[in-house]
């Protein structure tokens, strides 16, 4: 018995040191939450703008260079820049014609800004350097279609910086559009009427 409990005492004494098992340390994980979508800008209906619009709202040259415009069908002006080379095979003379194409391509919906507005005429500008005239068509609608030197089946001819450019495709269908829209604050005065009993 002496030497059973001389036997025990040190597996008490180890037991007593081990203790629990300890618990597993549950590290912290980080979620990435995705920031919220940003609402969409309000796209607002786009109007002709019309020679009846400024009779109508009595606008001033001044006030039609404040409006922001856009341009209703695509314009594409191109010009062609000769270039050719020559050479001599055979006794023969071979001229190479290696002409350039320049073009500007002024896409739908484009914006610009009036910078000079008369009767008949409005000139809006795209940059610093590109500037295209606008004239009012009472045949067409009433609006204000792309000038041009003039017209010949559906290609127009434009100066741009001294040089003479080509109106082709959708350019003579062009005209000017703005944004518009319609706030109601009317007063609205409500009158109710009794009604009357015969005696």
């Amino acid at each position: 018995m002496k030497y059973l409990a001389v036997i025990l005492l040190p597996v008490f004494l180890f037991l007593g040191c081990v203790g629990p098992e300890p618990k597993p340390v549950v590290e912290p994980v980080a979620v990435a939450i995705p920031p919220a979508p940003e609402p969409e800008p309000m796209v607002l209906p786009k109007t002709p703008f019309t020679s009846k619009m400024i009779q109508m709202f009595q606008l001033s040259s001044a006030e039609i260079c404040d409006l922001q415009f856009y341009i209703s069908h695509d314009i594409e002006l191109q010009k062609r820049v000769p270039a050719q080379t020559s050479s001599i095979s055979n006794g023969t003379l071979v001229v190479n014609i290696q002409d350039k194409i320049k073009k500007i391509i002024i896409k739908k919906d484009t914006p610009c800004i009036a910078i000079k507005a008369e009767d008949n005429l409005i000139v809006v500008k795209f940059n610093n350097t590109l500037e295209l005239i606008f004239m009012h068509s009472p045949t067409k609608k009433d609006l204000f279609f792309l000038s041009a030197q003039k017209w010949e089946k559906g290609v127009g001819s434009i100066m741009i910086e001294d040089k003479m450019y080509q109106a082709v495709g959708t350019s003579g269908q062009a005209y000017l559009q703005i944004n518009k829209t319609d706030v109601d604050n009317s007063d609205q005065n409500a009158t109710v009427i009794e009604g009357e009993i015969l005696e």
